[in-house]
């Protein structure tokens, strides 16, 4: 019997039958790592849709609870700084100097037109008490005179303090300009300035 004929009854397989045979086993054992791939692809893509449904943040915290803390930050932030002192706007007019205010009754007061003044000295206001309001600024509508001198003011925005307008008028009668000028003479108008605001010394 030949060698052929002998494996056939043993096995009842040529050799190319086992050849075919060993392919078909190593397909079968590689089989379930296609499937356990596949298995760990969808695994990482439901991840993703469930980070995603959850509006992750990149560092695992999630994006809405960050946004409301964030802004519970900032609400507790601004309780810890004071709100700043209310302002006084505008106010009465008040004289600086008296006597120079009622030489001006009848006159024209240029708003606009002439040269405007130039302001040539100034001091700021002392405050007659510790407030919030030192260190500040007022802006101040002023009249300015012939002279060259502050007649009468009224504050147009202010922090409010004690004694603020006291303060106001007495640095304002301190001051000193070149006149406004209309056609080469001198002559009265309103001017807006900003007075600094300090405690006294």
């Amino acid at each position: 019997m030949t060698t052929q004929s002998i494996d056939a009854v043993r096995g009842g397989s040529t050799s190319a039958d086992r050849t075919a045979l060993g392919e078909r086993a190593a397909m079968t054992h590689r089989k379930p790592h296609r499937h356990l791939h596949r298995a760990g692809t969808l695994a990482g893509a439901l991840l993703l849709l469930a980070s995603l449904a959850g509006c992750r943040s990149p560092d695992g915290g999630n994006r809405a609870t960050d946004v409301r803390e964030d802004a519970q930050s900032r609400e507790a932030g601004a309780a810890t700084h004071p709100a700043p002192p209310p302002s006084v706007h505008p106010g009465p007019w008040i004289d600086v100097d008296a006597a120079a205010a009622r030489g001006l009754e009848g006159r024209t007061i240029y708003h606009q037109g002439p040269e405007p003044p130039v302001l040539t000295e100034r001091v700021a206001a002392r405050l007659p008490a510790p407030s919030d309001a030192a260190n500040g600024l007022a802006i101040v509508q002023t009249v300015v005179s012939t002279d060259g001198k502050v007649v009468r003011m009224q504050v147009m925005r202010a922090p409010a303090a004690p004694g603020l307008d006291d303060a106001l008028v007495d640095a304002l009668r301190r001051w000193r300009f070149e006149p406004a000028r209309l056609d080469g003479e001198p002559v009265p108008v309103f001017f807006m300035v900003t007075v600094e605001l300090r405690p006294t010394s």
